[in-house]
């Protein structure tokens, strides 16, 4: 099973997101679980690295992607860029 997380401000587009997963799935026969959160601030809080693949919209207000992306390396421990 492979589990994605959806980041988004915008509830339509979790929606689409999350239905364009299920349906790839669907259509390969596949396991997924998709978690949906609205806004960075909830996903950066609950986070836990179990999710094979994360999608974050790039139009999130008062975080960029990087910022993002930084904050869960630091919490993985990932260092670099």
């Amino acid at each position: 099973m492979l589990r994605f997380a959806v980041v988004s401000m915008d509830p339509k587009v979790l929606q689409q997101i999350a239905d364009l997963i299920h349906r790839a799935a669907r259509s390969r026969d596949m396991v997924v679980d998709v978690n949906i959160f609205q806004g960075p601030g909830r996903f950066l809080f609950s986070y836990e690295p179990v999710y094979d693949m994360i999608y974050i919209d790039d139009e999130i207000p008062r975080f960029s992607v990087s910022q993002v992306v930084n904050r869960l390396r630091k919490r993985n421990g990932i260092h670099g860029s």
